[in-house]
């Protein structure tokens, strides 16, 4: 086995990966993969009232975390805040036709992208890659939370942020 280690590894496909992917428009970053995700939920659910909270629940993240991922998409107009009709004090959230114009182009790169980066990989092969991933994932959730200045909680941070993206395009 080679000197450099795996976090590296993974770190530089994690790079190439987003290079490949670019931003999708000029005046627009390209989304995240918890704003994809966010679409994908509300495209599914087109026909459902969406609330903040619902969002929390699918992500199980907090409250502060889907604010702000909410805010950020606000604020490209990926997404708009409806006052509820039945209860004021509640935003219901609503796609608009841009962010699924954006949505679907960017499903569309991570399919390309993926179908690049299995090419000539032996079915077999790519099994046991991902049961190695899923291997690497239970083993990072496993791992005492360090000292959030120890630098190993970045690489650690890093891996899994890399494992979910990777098997998010999987």
């Amino acid at each position: 086995m080679n000197n450099e280690s795996i976090l590296r590894k993974i770190k530089k496909l994690e790079h190439k990966i987003s290079c490949k992917l670019g931003t999708p428009f000029e005046n627009q970053p390209r989304p995240t993969r918890t704003q994809m995700q966010i679409m994908e939920y509300m495209l599914e659910h087109k026909d459902e009232i969406i609330l903040q909270r619902d969002l929390e629940e699918i992500l199980n993240t907090s409250r502060a975390t889907v604010s702000s991922v909410l805010k950020t998409m606000e604020k490209y107009k990926l997404i708009d805040r409806v006052t509820d009709e039945t209860d004021t004090r509640t935003k219901r959230i609503k796609l608009n036709e841009e962010s699924k114009k954006i949505f679907e182009e960017n499903k569309k790169k991570f399919a390309e992208l993926e179908s690049q980066l299995i090419k000539d990989i032996d079915p077999k092969e790519l099994d046991i890659f991902l049961k190695v991933l899923n291997k690497m994932k239970d083993n990072i959730c496993k791992f005492p939370l360090p000292d959030v200045s120890n630098d190993l909680t970045v690489s650690c941070f890093v891996m899994f942020s890399v494992y979910q993206y990777i098997a998010h395009l999987l």
